[in-house]
């Protein structure tokens, strides 16, 4: 009977032994499993800012866009009225030679 007890109490020594190791390595690796998620964590919120800077910059560079444009067609529209002006002018200068 001595020797089951011995070897019960050396079972649960090394059991024991065993639940420490796994116990420490879990946490070791929880561990770095919540740095490396911080990880992320961070580099995602720098991937969102550098977004918005860039749609910022897209949405102003659109707007610079559509108002050079809109300056294009005034200065277009303005030379056509000015020919469509001249034009009869002409004619009409020309007729009296």
């Amino acid at each position: 009977m001595f020797k089951f007890l011995l070897k019960e109490s050396v079972i649960n020594s090394i059991v024991e032994k065993i639940t420490k190791n796994v116990n420490t390595s879990l946490d070791s690796i929880q561990t770095d499993q919540g740095q490396k998620f911080n990880q992320v964590i961070e580099h995602l919120e720098k991937l969102r800012i550098e977004l918005s800077s860039l749609d910022q910059r897209i949405t102003q560079k659109e707007l610079k866009d559509k108002m050079e444009y809109g300056q294009m067609r005034y200065q277009i529209n303005s030379l056509q009225n000015d020919l469509r002006e001249k034009k009869p002018k002409l004619k009409s200068t020309e007729s009296s030679h």
